[in-house]
């Protein structure tokens, strides 16, 4: 298994990117024996067909595509569009990914269900002990979601705080809670690429996967610690337009400070 464009590096777990935009070589989908497979060309042509609008991992990617458009994930499909998955579908797309070594994992999925959670909890811990950098998305409802408020893992969510625009923050995940999150306001750019569901935790997540991918490309066998220092570094920070500033962006060159003093840490 080979991504041209990442070397296999990049994954993103979802309900697919087979929606129109992002077709590649590089889909899989778990099957119903739990085992993650490559979509073969009939089975991307009847995901097509039956696909008339952008799929959740379709709007995720490109919010990653919009910043960083050279840059290639793969695929796998653990769900059906508008459909809850199995946590063993998620189980098996998380082992996937820790034997064939991906290096940054996106999910702008997880569960709010404690049993669930236990049942991918050991497999997150190995991921993070074998440097793996991990992104995930917390829940809408304002529960505690896994595998984002596990150790390890950036967990992420829309601002609750009052953040200027661009603005990215670490505070509680939720009130009265040990759990932190890292908060961010980016409603302007999500608003021109997913429209009206912009406020959805989903498509904050990948801001941060951006930056993930900003770190990894200095530091390919960086680790949860250092990616975190990163990410401190930038707490309120924010991006140029990608008008103003694209090439920045990418490289990482394009920030600018906003507040000077932080609002919390992990």
């Amino acid at each position: 298994m080979k991504n041209k464009k990442n070397d296999g590096k990049y994954v993103i777990i979802d309900d697919g990117t087979a929606g129109g935009l992002f077709l590649s070589e590089n889909e899989y989908y778990v099957d119903e024996n739990k085992k993650v497979v490559l979509c073969n060309s009939e089975k991307k042509d009847n995901l097509f067909r039956k696909r008339y609008k952008l799929t959740h991992g379709d709007k995720c990617y490109s919010i990653i595509k919009y910043f960083c458009p050279e840059v290639e994930f793969i695929s796998i499909k653990i769900m059906e569009t508008g459909e809850r998955g199995s946590i063993d579908s998620f189980k098996a797309a998380l082992e996937w990914c820790l034997k064939e070594k991906i290096k940054l994992v996106h999910m702008s999925v997880g569960t709010t269900n404690y049993i669930d959670a236990k049942k991918i909890e050991n497999i997150i811990k190995q991921m993070v002990s074998n440097k793996m950098i991990l992104c995930a998305a917390l829940s809408n409802t304002n529960f505690p979601t896994w595998p984002a408020c596990f150790d390890g893992v950036f967990g992420v969510r829309n601002y609750i705080a009052k953040l200027q625009e661009k603005e990215i923050s670490v505070s509680k995940s939720f009130p009265f809670s040990e759990m932190n999150s890292i908060q961010l306001n980016f409603d302007d750019v999500l608003k021109k690429i997913v429209g009206k569901e912009y406020k959805s935790n989903s498509f904050a997540a990948p801001i941060i996967t951006v930056l993930l991918i900003c770190y990894l490309r200095k530091n390919k066998k960086g680790s949860y610690q250092d990616a975190k220092k990163f990410i401190m570094n930038h707490i309120n920070k924010c991006i140029y337009e990608k008008e103003l500033e694209w090439n920045g962006i990418v490289n990482n060159k394009a920030w600018s400070r906003v507040l000077n003093k932080k609002r919390c840490v992990f």
